[in-house]
């Protein structure tokens, strides 16, 4: 016995999965579903509110630095004790003594200081650092709102494949009744009749042809709703879209689907590639910081508490550091510079290809709108033809095989029909990644 083909078995096993009915949804129902429960959108979000973070962590780099260090403690170290000592401001003659300095006990001391430490001049490290955040929270809100494209090329995809799949489903399911009728009152189909026979075979032939298409548009819309079904978080549901054809679907949603494709502008790609690009030359500059002098002012207020007093002290100044020379610090700068001129390449890549991409979609685009409208005519001109060609049949114009090859015709048309309108749909959706502004007003940053 023959194995059924992998393709078949697991068509079989979509059309047998469970799928409850539910109202027509429109496109942009289903996008206010997804662009909510995307888990791709929610991991954005969240890379954009790290960003924003570490932005506005790097806001401070102008604040002063405070630390506190307490300590409490009992030891029997004699400089430990002197200095205690000395820090509580009681010292006494005796506290000179040889024998007491070497062998002073056990005392106890706490301590408490409170240190402030102000930068005035990092070369511009730190600066440099804040506009390097500032250009990454401009690409994470960008990339944010590729995700949402992304989402919504997808479910644009799955959805109008339910509505080109219906279409030529309902041309099949009507092309499949006439001739079921027609053979139903068939009376010449025996092999003592080679011309009536051969019509005959030829008549079941096509519905047969006709019953396996149908099977794999069944298979090609239950996969379709488990696409769906899986964005919007309920499974199990046979989603039917309201829209009738492509044409209607596109119509309703033109901030999705007509929206012009200028090759000149910069996509959400080349602007997040610049601001790459920016990112690494301000990195460059950040680098040149190290080997610059540092500066700043500092202050400390300290508190000792003994056996004998408490007593505080203050200290304030200004210091100057300066790294000479330090192997962490060779070849960074050739380094940075490298990597700013690899971004800036990139960069310069990837606007080509885009470019490239927005021509070749305006194009494609251009084509298969004027593919379709002649598929169109020639759709009307096909059923119409499908009709005559039956009742030239029933006067007896023409033989059943004749009349098969015209079933057969309109049957492969329907099927290159869907096929075309798909690629339309695709090239559609995939626009929606090159545009350079945002396609429609609910689809929003935070």
């Amino acid at each position: 016995m023959k194995q059924l083909p992998i393709t078949l078995f697991i068509g079989l096993a979509l059309i047998t999965l469970p799928f409850k009915t539910l109202s027509a949804l429109t496109l942009q129902d289903l996008a206010d579903q997804v662009l909510t429960q995307s888990p791709h959108l929610k991991a954005q979000k969240s890379a954009l509110q790290a960003s924003e973070q570490r932005h506005a962590r790097a806001q401070m780099h102008w604040a002063p630095r405070l630390g506190l260090n307490a300590t409490a403690l009992t030891t029997n170290d004699p400089g430990a004790n002197l200095f205690g000592r000395i820090g509580q401001r009681s010292l006494v003659s005796t506290d000179f003594s040889p024998a007491l300095i070497n062998q002073p006990g056990f005392n106890g001391f706490q301590m408490v200081n409170l240190g402030l430490n102000l930068p005035l001049y990092e070369g511009g490290r730190r600066t440099h650092a804040l506009s390097a955040t500032e250009k990454e929270v401009k690409i994470q809100q960008l990339q944010l709102e590729a995700t949402e494209r992304a989402v919504m090329k997808d479910l644009i995809f799955d959805y109008g494949a339910l509505v080109i799949v219906q279409g030529a489903e309902q041309k099949l399911i009507a092309l499949k009744s006439t001739l079921q009728k027609i053979l139903a009152q068939y009376r010449i189909g025996n092999s003592t009749n080679p011309v009536g026979y051969s019509g005959q075979l030829g008549l079941k032939g096509v519905l047969n042809r006709i019953e396996a298409a149908l099977l794999g548009l069944e298979v090609e819309k239950k996969s379709a709703q488990i696409s769906l079904n899986q964005k919007i978080g309920q499974p199990g549901q046979a989603l039917i879209p309201s829209e009738a054809s492509v044409t209607e679907l596109i119509s309703k949603n033109r901030e999705y689907l007509d929206v012009p494709l200028n090759p000149s502008d910069l996509s959400l790609g080349d602007q997040i590639s610049e601001l790459k690009a920016e990112i690494t030359e301000v990195s460059k500059k950040a680098e040149w910081a190290r080997y610059l002098p540092q500066f700043g002012v500092f202050g400390q207020q300290g508190w000792i508490n003994g056996s004998r007093n408490v007593a505080n002290a203050t200290t304030a100044g200004v210091y100057l550091q300066w790294s000479l020379f330090d192997p962490e610090h060779y070849s960074r700068l050739s380094e940075a510079d490298a990597e700013s001129k690899k971004e800036s390449f990139l960069k310069d890549a990837f606007q080509e290809t885009v470019s490239i991409q927005k021509q070749q979609i305006n194009e494609q685009e251009h084509a298969l709108e004027k593919t379709l409208h002649l598929l169109s005519e020639n759709d009307q001109i096909l059923a119409e033809q499908t009709k005559v060609a039956s009742r030239l049949y029933q006067s007896g114009s023409i033989t059943a095989l004749q009349l098969s090859e015209v079933y057969n015709r309109r049957a492969d048309f329907i099927l290159n029909f869907k096929e075309t309108e798909q690629r339309w749909i695709q090239v559609k959706s995939q626009k929606l990644l090159l545009l350079s502004e945002k396609v429609a007003s609910h689809v929003h940053t935070p």
